[in-house]
């Protein structure tokens, strides 16, 4: 073995690089499977393969403490809101025994040089054996309006809209069928009574046997919503656990949780328009201008503004069946004699005549 006092600057130099590309390699590990801690962290039932990769990761107490610390500093943890992770670690130290490790002065910083190198390989050795990259991710940008299908292993089908991204795994367990989820998407779930069918959305949970529903749930919107077009869901409110809320939805109903008290809110039924992104159907019954153009907003991902002087209080109605947005417009237009002026692919001016 070289002795640390041996190395010289280019060895050194080379061990650090190595180390940070390692800890960089790790983290982005961590990012692809921190969804099996979290869940080990929240509590939550895991499957007989999910504890068997806990428990062999335990078996190195160096490299599950490197990999809590990890845990720690991952911005996918802050995804789980729900969960406390510094409060989590505690608790679970104090049932298993197990003792933080902490940074100690030592004498010299080659020898932190020369030995964080070979902590952090063997952590990236257990995270590999462990593991393994079980887990398939979909993403749509947020310009894609191609609402691509996918089939999932159970045989669920799922249609994305633009700015989603849909983690599953590439095999389910043997107790639920469970996905996370940041976006909107139509699910169309395949029946499996022994294994019910959970989207795990930002501060809420959709489960479901087997059914087809909408699930609308961006970060940067006020609540997410959930749509039922056949058979029933539950919603359960993940932002309180102690007045945790839940509610059961049928056909044709609607759900709303507000992001930031964890209400649920319960329609007895949702608009057409709250699935024309994924049908393409669009109705209007006497409705105003103004919300006529958020609705094609949010359908077509476009952006329409009307100049100030345009009246958005004029009322319209109109149906349409998957066409698209210039027609519509064009439709628009013509029976409140405005004028649309195109300047992008998706930038529309609502203008009079």
């Amino acid at each position: 073995m070289v002795r640390v006092k041996q190395l010289s600057g280019v060895v050194i130099k080379k061990r650090v690089r190595n180390h940070i590309d390692v800890t960089n390699y790790l983290k982005r590990a961590m990012q692809e499977n921190y969804d099996i801690i979290a869940k080990y962290l929240a509590g939550e039932e895991l499957s007989d393969e999910e504890k068997a990769m806990i428990k062999k990761a335990k078996a190195d107490p160096v490299s599950w403490s490197e990999i809590k610390t990890l845990f720690r500093n991952s911005g996918q943890a802050l995804k789980f809101r729900h969960l406390n992770a510094a409060k989590a670690w505690e608790i679970v130290d104090s049932k298993t025994g197990t003792k933080s490790y902490r940074n100690r002065p030592i004498a010299g910083w080659l020898k932190y040089a020369a030995t964080i190198v070979l902590m952090v390989t063997s952590t990236l050795l257990v995270w590999q054996l462990v593991f393994p990259d079980k887990y398939i991710t979909y993403n749509t940008e947020s310009s894609d309006l191609s609402r691509p299908e996918y089939l999932l292993a159970d045989g669920t089908k799922v249609t994305l809209n633009h700015g989603t991204t849909l983690k599953t795994p590439r095999k389910f367990s043997n107790n639920n069928r469970t996905v996370y989820f940041e976006g909107e998407a139509f699910f169309e779930v395949a029946p499996d009574a022994a294994r019910p069918f959970i989207v795990k959305a930002g501060d809420a949970d959709v489960k479901v046997l087997g059914t087809s529903f909408n699930v609308r749930s961006y970060l940067n919107n006020a609540n997410m919503e959930v749509a039922v077009e056949t058979g029933r869901v539950e919603v359960a409110s993940l932002v309180n656990k102690n007045t945790k809320q839940k509610i059961i939805l049928a056909k044709n109903q609607k759900g709303i949780v507000i992001r930031g008290n964890g209400k649920i809110v319960k329609h007895d039924y949702y608009h057409k328009n709250d699935l024309a992104w994924f049908t393409r159907c669009l109705e209007f019954d006497a409705a105003p201008l103004a919300e006529v153009i958020n609705v094609l907003n949010r359908t077509y991902h476009s952006k329409i503004t009307a100049d100030a002087d345009v009246d958005t209080s004029q009322l319209i109605t109109a149906s349409f069946d998957r066409q698209n947005i210039s027609y519509v417009l064009d439709v628009i237009a013509m029976t409140l004699n405005l004028n649309i002026h195109q300047q992008d692919e998706n930038l529309f001016y609502i203008r009079n005549n």
